[in-house]
C-alpha cells in the first residue's frame, strides 16, 4: 500500500469511526510524520513486513501490530492509574492505539487484495 492509498483509507477509517475533524487532522499529522520515519513512499507497511522478516517469519505483520496494540493497551491502563505522567500523555497513547488499529486494517486490506488477486490468477 502506497502513501496515497493509505491516506485514502485513512479518510474512510476516520469517517467510519466518526472522529471529529480535529481528531482526524491530529491523527493524520501523526500518521504522516511516523510514516516518514518507519515506511517508504511506495509501501507504508514495510516496517511491519521487515519486522516479520527479522522474526524469521514466526510473527506476521498482523501479529506484530497485535503485539504493539497490546503494549499500548497496557500503557493506557498504567497511565489511567497514575497521577503524573512523565513522558507520553494518555491522549498520545490513545492516538497511537487508534493508528495501530488503522494500520492493522491496512495490513488486512492488503492481505485480502493479495488473496483476491491470487484466486483470480488461478481461475
Amino acid at each position: 500500500m502506497n502513501k496515497k492509498q493509505m491516506l485514502s483509507e485513512f479518510k474512510k477509517f476516520c469517517k467510519k469511526n466518526k472522529y471529529t475533524e480535529e481528531k482526524s487532522e491530529r491523527l493524520k499529522a501523526i500518521l504522516e510524520s511516523k510514516s516518514n520515519d518507519y515506511a517508504s513512499k511506495d509501501d507504508v507497511l514495510i516496517g511491519f513486513k521487515r519486522a516479520s522478516e527479522y522474526a524469521k517469519g514466526l510473527l506476521s505483520p498482523v501479529n506484530i501490530i497485535h503485539a504493539l496494540i497490546c503494549v499500548k493497551l497496557s500503557r493506557i491502563e498504567n497511565l489511567s492509574k497514575v497521577k503524573a505522567v512523565h513522558n507520553e500523555s494518555l491522549r498520545d497513547s490513545e492516538d497511537d492505539l487508534d493508528l495501530y488499529i488503522f494500520l492493522l486494517d491496512c495490513v488486512l486490506l492488503e492481505k485480502k487484495k493479495e488473496l483476491t488477486y491470487e484466486s483470480e490468477t488461478i481461475n
